[in-house]
């Protein structure tokens, strides 16, 4: 049987004879060793690229609440005029209608209503605003 032998030498300085097959064996480590760091800085790489867009997604959604708060905000604002013009509607719905009590034919009325009605409906937007602010509802 004639097996190929290598002359080496261990860790102490002893030379030692390996087979050709062990020499095999160790080309084959050194292959799977190189692989391996390969695959583990790749992993890594790809581990941080996903920290990434995690990180990204979060700072995405705080921006989306951020908008979301404003347009609430801005929401509340609307509803608050809403309703304040929404009263002012309703005074001169009544005065519109087809009843007769005489205060239809003067004319001084009709602008003291509409003034009354109008610095209402401004001074009880602002209050309500004045209120939502003092309470850091907006």
């Amino acid at each position: 049987q004639n097996v190929e032998r290598e002359k080496d030498t261990d860790l102490f300085g002893d030379e030692v004879y390996i087979h050709q097959e062990d020499s095999d064996l160790q080309v084959v480590e050194d292959l799977l060793e190189t692989y391996f760091a390969h695959i583990d800085s790749t992993y890594a790489e790809l581990d941080a690229i996903d920290q990434f867009i995690n990180d990204t997604e979060d700072f995405v959604n705080i921006q989306l609440d951020v908008t979301r708060n404003q347009l609430q905000k801005f929401e509340v604002t609307l509803t608050s005029a809403t309703l304040f013009v929404s009263m002012y509607s309703m005074i001169g719905g009544i005065y519109g209608m087809n009843l007769r009590n005489g205060a239809e034919d003067s004319h001084s009325t009709f602008v003291v209503v509409n003034a009354l009605c109008g610095a209402g409906s401004v001074l009880g937007f602002g209050l309500i605003m004045l209120y939502i602010r003092s309470k850091r509802w907006m």
